[in-house]
C-alpha cells in the first residue's frame, strides 16, 4: 500500500518502476487515496501501476472523518480483480441498475456494504459543485499550499525537503 504523493507531499516519479518490480514478483499495488488532492486531473493511479485504489473522501472531497465521521469511500480495482470484489456489485443491464449477489469468486459480503450515505452524498455534492475544472484547480491549490509551507518547515533541522518545480 502506497500513497503518491507521500505523506510529506512528495511525488515519487519512480512509481512506475516500483510497480513493475512488485508486479514481477506477483504482488499487487494498493493505492491509498489519502493524498488524492494533489493529483486530481493530473494523473491516474491506475496509470502509475496501481491495481486497487481506495478513495478517502474525508481528505479529498470535503467530508467528515474521525470525530465527525465515520469516514467512507469507494474502492476501485483493475479489470483482472473485478471477480473478487465483495457482493453485491451494482450492475447495469438494459438501462436498469441491479444488485448482483451471484459472484462465485467474490470475497463475499462485507459489513456495512451500503456505507455511510451522508458522507457519500456530501462528497458527490462537492464534486458536482466544483466540476472537473474546479477539482483540477483544487488539486493545483493543494500543491501550491504545500510548496508555500515547505520553507517554514525547513527551520526544523531534522526535516529536509526538496521541492522541484
Amino acid at each position: 500500500m502506497l500513497t503518491n504523493p507521500n505523506t510529506l507531499g512528495i511525488f515519487d516519479n519512480k512509481i512506475a518502476e516500483i510497480s513493475e518490480i512488485i508486479h514481477e514478483t506477483g504482488g499487487l499495488m494498493y493505492y491509498d487515496g489519502a493524498n488524492l488532492n494533489a493529483i486530481m486531473g493530473k494523473c491516474r493511479p491506475g496509470d502509475m501501476g496501481f491495481d486497487v485504489v481506495h478513495l478517502n473522501l474525508h481528505k479529498t472531497f470535503s467530508t467528515p472523518h474521525g470525530g465527525g465521521g465515520p469516514g467512507s469511500g469507494p474502492v476501485g480495482v483493475k479489470s483482472h480483480l473485478i471477480e473478487f470484489l465483495p457482493v453485491p456489485t451494482i450492475e447495469k443491464s438494459n438501462g436498469v441498475y441491479s444488485l448482483n449477489y451471484d459472484k462465485p469468486k467474490s470475497i463475499g459480503k462485507i459489513h456495512g456494504y451500503y456505507g455511510n450515505i451522508g458522507v457519500l452524498l456530501k462528497a458527490y455534492a462537492y464534486v458536482l459543485t466544483l466540476g472537473g475544472t474546479g477539482l483540477k484547480e483544487a488539486s493545483e491549490l493543494s500543491v501550491l499550499n504545500s510548496k508555500l509551507y515547505c520553507p517554514e518547515a525547513e527551520e526544523y533541522s531534522w526535516l529536509k525537503l526538496t521541492i522541484r518545480t
